[in-house]
């Protein structure tokens, strides 16, 4: 899905339909996963992208176009999802290298991402700044579609910026 969306420029949408929704055999769960992933990839691109160029000598412009994507998926799942702990991550990512047509470079797959997560600062950074923006979407999400009153007191008490909108108006308290 990522390959067609970065290289052939097919709109994610489509390219989704015609590999994953298409196949019976996926599961409804898995398929919405893979759809988050990969459009999680696609949103935090730049972030991811300039993580990778931090820890590898091997720019992104450089990088085989697999394994690039392979570091893009494995990345956003070690930064914004907390489901899966990073060792489990890293060893998945590593094996699937190991059954591509690029598998020769498994273990520089392995060096990037563990030295990428050796590094605790950033990775708490984003771990951190991602739990902060799921718990700001909820707030989002309950003021549009509620609104609620006492929610807008609680986050005002809190001192939370947020924007809301009633009657197609948006607003900053």
């Amino acid at each position: 899905v990522l390959y067609d969306v970065f290289y052939n420029k097919v709109k994610l949408n489509d390219t989704f339909d015609n590999n994953i929704i298409n196949h019976n055999c996926i599961k409804e769960e898995d398929i919405s996963f893979i759809r988050r992933e990969t459009s999680g990839v696609i949103e935090k691109i730049d972030e991811i992208d300039f993580i990778i160029n931090q820890f590898s000598k091997v720019k992104i412009n450089k990088l085989n176009k697999d394994i690039l994507i392979i570091l893009r998926l494995a990345l956003y799942e070690i930064l914004y999802m907390d489901k899966v702990p990073d060792y489990a991550i890293l060893n998945e990512y590593v094996n699937m290298t190991k059954h591509s047509k690029s598998s020769k470079l498994s273990g520089y797959v392995n060096a990037v991402l563990r030295n990428i997560l050796r590094d605790e600062k950033l990775i708490n950074k984003y771990k951190n700044d991602s739990k902060n923006e799921k718990i700001v979407k909820n707030c989002y999400f309950r003021i549009y579609n509620n609104h609620e009153d006492h929610v807008l007191d609680e986050l005002n008490s809190k001192s939370i910026r947020y924007r809301w909108s009633r009657k197609n108006k948006l607003k900053n308290r």
